[in-house]
């Protein structure tokens, strides 16, 4: 493989620079992917090296044909083919002219049949070659996506990293335009050197012709970059706005905005049709500047042919006839790099958005899966001096927050919102890291521990909940993969979910459809109690898990709450005050600091803020549950 690398990433590089792209990190990159599958690289150049050299060897025998059929003197295979061909001059030296004729065409078809083959075996390479790269691609961007930092990740809209996995595709489009560049370049150098055998003098003065072939499409070819740089970024955001209108429909139903997406859509469509019609138009102006040079080109070979060999007589006609149906096969040959040209530069720009997400990104450190491995909570979770900015130069979320998660015990955070209290649950989870301060888990600063043991560990259960468009069982079962049937339902039981699902269609085999549209608020959280309990974890975070349910199903859930957090170390976020009673201590959280701390009693006796908004609460009614929620909790331990 060493011995291969080099010249295979020379050979690249000379090709992408004949392309008019420099080698960047996006070229680079590309290099990275394919390097793995050098047994199919080179069995592709190989062949098509192959085909190539069985494509002139053709030319040859036609020209050597019609050499024989015109009454040349002597016809040397020698001449034309080396070694081989004084072996082919031992053998046919003694035909006749006619028999010579006929045996140099059957040799022609011959090698054709076989270049045919060739041919046949290098494209089978090359799309192995494509698919193996494009499957690495896909699973990359996609892993890569799974395993940025979640602080970094969020910044992303979902629109947009769904068209970054999606422009895999564009790696495959530009393998099999380096395979067809790397065939065309082959089989060109051949056919050059077939003419250079038939007519040095006309080959010299052709190659002034196969150069202004080349430099006549540069302005358009830089006018094609352009036009794809424009393009990327609009088509970008055509997708990401139709993710957004088709992920929120069912909110742009209820409020009406049916016309408003449609209008915004339109927008982005226009501006995206805009840009590619302008990078069709230059693309498809590239075919007919190099037909009209090309048929120009021709005409001025035939010309010169004639004065050049004019003087030869009729034994020079086999050879004109053979060099300008060579030309007349290389030309379209130069035209196809040429129209390559414009189609690498059109693909770049998505290969460099490509080679951007693949390279940048910070991934969540090797050390977060080698780090002290955790089995189980034992003394608690110390918060101290904890502090997160976002971004630099922002208010702190949270400022120097100093508070104690003891085993077993449930702590809960209260206050308005924008106070802090999600971030802290972030924090715990390692969503983000703090800017400064500690978190410790029976000692140990979180940041060192192994963070699959430790998210293994813990369960949440959030107001947002997510469920997938899958079965109710898998939904469940995305908790713990490798749960049994029965696990599944004793959880299900355990958030008292059994009985609703029980009394739909399919049971546990029921698709929930998108976002859980088939499920109501209180049966989809029922469905993530059950997923947090098949998980067994020994930290359990409540992010306003009864927020905004009816009274039934908050009481329900209450229920299964208080049984999951049973012999579990809670902490539980809450904007109604209701659900965090009977905790043992409760943090009032201000601007992302600290400003109360207490059991209920000890802060409504304190009558801070804590009081106050249990106050605002008891007047909209919003409490008229709380004495019955203690009571449940209450029953429940008895």
């Amino acid at each position: 493989m060493t011995l291969l690398s080099r010249p295979a990433r020379w050979l690249g590089g000379r090709i992408l620079g004949s392309m008019g792209v420099e080698e960047d990190a996006a070229a680079r990159t590309i290099w990275k992917l394919v390097r793995p599958h050098w047994l199919l690289v080179t069995l592709a150049i190989l062949a098509s090296a192959a085909a190539a050299a069985f494509e002139g060897s053709t030319m040859a025998l036609f020209a050597l044909a019609l050499e024989a059929l015109f009454g040349a003197a002597d016809v040397s295979f020698g001449a034309a083919f080396g070694a081989v061909g004084a072996v082919a001059d031992r053998v046919l030296g003694g035909l006749e002219p006619r028999q010579m004729f006929m045996a140099l065409v059957s040799l022609a078809v011959g090698t054709t049949i076989a270049r045919g083959g060739l041919q046949f075996g290098g494209a089978t390479a090359s799309a192995y070659l494509q698919t193996e790269v494009f499957k690495d691609v896909w699973n990359r961007i996609f892993g890569r996506i799974m395993s940025m930092k979640y602080a970094q990740v969020s910044q992303y809209k979902a629109g947009d990293l769904n068209q970054y996995v999606w422009d895999a595709h564009v790696v495959y489009q530009l393998l099999a335009q380096i395979n067809r560049v790397i065939g065309n370049l082959l089989v060109m150098g051949v056919y050059l050197a077939v003419l250079l055998w038939l007519s040095l003098t006309m080959t010299l003065m052709a190659l002034p012709i196969l150069v202004l072939l080349t430099i006549s499409v540069n302005g358009l070819v830089r006018r094609v970059r352009q036009s794809a740089e424009d393009f990327v970024p609009a088509r970008v955001e055509m997708g990401s706005q139709s993710l957004e209108f088709l992920s929120g429909l069912r909110l742009v139903r209820l409020f009406a905005r049916e016309q408003y997406a449609k209008d915004r859509m339109a927008g982005a469509v226009d501006e995206a049709m805009l840009h590619t019609r302008r990078r069709t138009i230059w693309l498809a102006s590239v075919p007919p500047v190099m037909q009209s040079v090309s048929v120009i080109g021709i005409a001025g070979l035939v010309l010169l042919g004639y004065f050049v060999l004019a003087d030869l007589g009729q034994a020079a006609l086999p050879r004109l006839l053979t060099f300008l149906f060579v030309v007349y096969r290389l030309l379209p040959l130069v035209g196809s790099l040429n129209q390559q040209r414009a189609s690498f530069n059109d693909l770049f720009p998505l290969i460099r958005r490509v080679s951007t997400m693949l390279n940048a990104g910070e991934e969540e450190s090797p050390v977060d899966d080698q780090g002290t491995r955790f089995s189980g909570l034992r003394k608690g979770i110390e918060f101290h001096e904890v502090s997160l900015r976002y971004v630099d130069g922002e208010q702190p979320a949270v400022s120097n927050l100093s508070f104690t998660v003891p085993r077993g015990r449930m702590i809960a955070l209260v206050g308005e919102s924008g106070a802090g209290k999600s971030t802290v649950a972030d924090l715990l989870l390692r969503l983000y890291d703090p800017t400064s301060g500690h978190i410790l888990v029976d000692g140990v600063d979180l940041r060192g521990l192994n963070l699959p043991d430790w998210r293994g560990h813990c369960g949440v259960v959030s107001q947002d909940t997510f469920v997938f468009n899958v079965s109710i069982r898998e939904n469940i079962l995305f908790g713990r993969l490798d749960a049994s049937d029965s696990e599944i339902v004793a959880a299900a039981r355990a958030a008292h979910a059994h009985d609703f699902i029980e009394e739909m269609s399919d049971g546990y085999e029921t698709i929930v459809g998108d976002r859980g549209y088939r499920l109501s608020g209180g049966e989809r959280q029922r469905i993530a109690i059950a997923r947090a309990i098949l998980r067994d974890p020994d930290l359990l975070v409540l992010d306003e898990a009864t927020s905004d349910l009816d009274s039934k199903s908050e009481r329900l859930i209450q229920h299964a709450l208080h049984e999951l957090r049973a012999e579990r170390t809670v902490l539980a976020i809450a904007h109604r005050l209701s659900t965090v009673v009977l905790a043992d201590e409760i943090l009032v959280l201000h601007d992302g600091h600290i400003v109360e701390r207490g059991t209920h009693r000890e802060l409504l006796a304190l009558k801070g803020r804590y009081h106050h908004f249990w106050q605002l609460q008891s007047q909209t009614g919003e409490l008229d549950q709380a004495a019955n929620l203690t009571s449940v909790g209450s029953a429940i331990d008895a």
